[in-house]
């Protein structure tokens, strides 16, 4: 049905048309053609066989009959889009095809044409009054895909599969395993106001006291008064650093690497096991008064009486939570 667009899609984009959906298919192509060449054959005839006619006359009859016929075969219009479960297709003249994958969609908009949808190089131009019936659902996978680039609609982003049978289209919902850490902001959401994994950078703990410490499978839950939010972290929406209280900073699949103790005018330095058991029962209402985070590391230095406890430990992933701003 389609031999000359599946040839250039094989040939242009290295694609194979499989699976797809017609949405639209007008192509006008020249009726006057082949009429109009069998004629000036047989006026050829008539010259070169009868000479019944002179030269300029046989001149005559190929610019009416032959020129201006494959003139106008340059004007047939192809209007042909297609929808596969990767991309959309549009042909628009008989050597003329444009194919866009949703995933590398990277404008979305209207102008007086219809819809446009562009990537790096091309775009495509759909007319809403000829799809009626299909640009709802296009509408929907480019939501699914964030395509429309509409921030209102960012809570319609999610992973689908997309069928097509029987010129009909579906779309499916991939379920997504929920990860750890996803787990870990569902058990305590409910606790928290706020409860963001990772952005631990924009996080700053001086002074902030231990109020608990406990240890739950492989994962340290700390339990602050308060530390100060920088307005890098996306749940400060102000331009100033603000400070946060009745805090939790849970950190996932813990290592710790290692525990040291000292007084804080002396010099011979305690070395502790390593363990989330050592650590929380070495910190109970200390006082934070240095860190370091690295990647996937944190250093912390607490004070805890006349002591001063040291401890690095390597984690997976941070969630940090509070319930209130000052």
């Amino acid at each position: 049905m389609f031999e000359k667009l599946e040839k250039l899609l094989l040939k242009e984009y290295n694609y194979t048309l499989d699976t797809y959906k017609v949405c639209h298919e007008d192509i006008k192509k020249s009726k006057i053609i082949l009429p109009s060449l069998g004629l000036f054959v047989v006026v050829a005839i008539l010259y070169f066989a009868f000479s019944l006619f002179d030269f300029i006359i046989l001149g005559f009859a190929f610019f009416i009959l032959v020129l201006i016929p494959l003139a106008l075969k340059k004007g047939e219009r192809y209007d042909v889009v297609l929808i596969t479960p990767e991309m959309l297709i549009q042909q628009v003249t008989k050597n003329e095809v444009v194919a866009i994958a949703f995933d590398n969609i990277k404008k979305f908009g209207t102008d007086k044409t219809g819809v446009v949808i562009k990537d790096n190089k091309k775009s495509i131009s759909l007319d809403p009054a000829v799809l009626a019936d299909d640009i709802l659902i296009i509408i929907e996978i480019l939501e699914a895909k964030g395509k429309t680039f509409d921030k209102t609609k960012d809570y319609m982003i999610r992973p689908i599969e997309i069928y097509i049978k029987d010129n009909e289209i579906s779309i499916k919902d991939i379920e997504i395993e929920e990860t750890t850490t996803e787990k870990l902001v569902a058990q305590n959401y409910k606790d928290y106001a706020m409860l963001t994994p990772g952005f631990i950078k924009d996080i700053i703990l001086m002074n902030s006291v231990v109020e608990d410490s406990h240890k739950e499978g492989n994962n340290l839950f700390i339990k602050l008064s308060r530390f100060e939010v920088n307005p890098g972290h996306p749940e400060n929406t102000k331009f100033e650093s603000q400070i946060a209280n009745d805090c939790i900073m849970i950190f996932e699949d813990v290592i710790i690497d290692s525990i040291t103790k000292k007084a804080a005018r002396g010099k011979d330095e305690e070395i502790i096991e390593p363990s989330i058991d050592n650590l929380t029962a070495q910190i109970e209402k200390a006082v934070i008064s240095d860190w370091k985070y690295l990647n996937g590391t944190i250093e912390l230095q607490f004070s805890v009486g006349i002591n001063i406890v040291r401890t690095s430990f390597d984690y997976k992933e941070v969630v940090i939570g509070w319930n209130e701003f000052n």
